[in-house]
C-alpha cells in the first residue's frame, strides 16, 4: 500500500499556500507518496475550516498505508533526505500544544469532551496509519465535534477521537513540525510557519515570513 500527504484549504489560494502546495508535492515525490490537495468544506458544511482536515479519515484514503496531512503553510526544508512516513508519531506535542491542551481540559465547556489522559497533537501535522484512521472514524459524532466549533477546533475534535480510540500519545521530533518563530528552526526539517519572526514580536504577514526563510536558503 502507498502512502499520501494530504492538504486542505476552504478558500482561495494565495502565494504562500501556493508555494506550500509545490514544496509538499515535491517532497511526497522524494518519499515515493502520493499527494492531494482538498478544497472546500467538505468534511462537515457547517463547522470551522480547521475542521475540514478531518476529511482525512474519510474511507477514500483507505487505500494507502499512512495518510499525513499537515497545513498550507508547512514547509520542508531544503536538502531533507529523510521519509516522514518511516518517522514514528501522529503529530507535535510540544510546550505550546501542552500548554492549550490544559486549557481546554480547564474549560467547564469542555469537561464532557476532554480527558486529561488522553492524546493530544497540534493540527499542523497528523500522521495516521490506516487502522488508526479507520478507529478513529468510528467516534465522530457531529454534537460532540460541534463543542469544538468555536474553540480548539480540529485540535479538540482528534483529541476526543483519539481518546475514544484508545490512541497512545505517541509524538513526531519537533523538528518536524517546528514554528519558525522558536530558536533552532535552522536545524527543522519541516517549519510551520507563523505570524511572527519571533514568539514574543509583533505580527506580520506569513508570505513576508516564509520570504525571509527562503532569503535565508532555509527552503529552495
Amino acid at each position: 500500500m502507498k502512502n499520501i500527504i494530504l492538504q486542505h484549504w476552504s478558500g482561495e489560494l494565495g502565494p504562500l499556500e501556493l508555494a506550500s502546495k509545490a514544496n509538499m508535492e515535491k517532497y511526497a515525490k522524494h518519499c515515493g507518496a502520493e499527494y492531494q490537495l482538498i478544497l472546500g468544506n467538505q468534511f462537515h458544511p457547517k463547522l470551522h475550516s480547521c475542521y475540514q482536515k478531518l476529511i482525512m479519515l474519510d474511507k477514500r484514503f483507505d487505500k494507502y498505508q499512512d495518510t499525513l496531512m499537515v497545513d498550507l503553510d508547512m514547509f520542508v526544508v531544503k536538502n531533507v533526505k529523510e521519509n516522514v512516513f518511516h518517522v514514528p508519531g501522529v503529530g507535535l506535542n510540544s510546550k505550546v500544544q501542552k500548554d492549550i491542551f490544559k486549557a481546554m481540559c480547564k474549560g467547564k465547556k469542555y469537561r464532557s469532551v476532554t480527558d486529561k489522559n488522553g492524546p493530544f497533537w497540534g493540527g499542523a501535522f497528523w500522521k495516521f496509519t490506516n487502522e488508526q484512521r479507520k478507529q478513529l472514524r468510528k467516534f465522530i459524532v457531529d454534537k460532540e465535534l460541534k463543542i469544538f466549533n468555536k474553540n480548539f477546533n480540529d485540535e479538540g475534535a482528534i483529541h476526543r477521537l483519539a481518546t475514544l480510540a484508545g490512541l497512545k500519545q505517541i509524538d513526531v521530533p519537533e523538528e518536524w513540525c517546528w514554528g519558525n518563530c522558536f530558536p533552532g528552526y535552522e536545524n527543522a526539517k519541516m517549519i510551520h510557519i507563523r505570524h511572527k519572526f519571533k514568539y514574543a514580536g509583533p505580527k506580520v504577514p506569513k508570505l513576508e515570513v516564509f520570504e525571509q526563510l527562503k532569503k535565508e536558503g532555509i527552503f529552495e
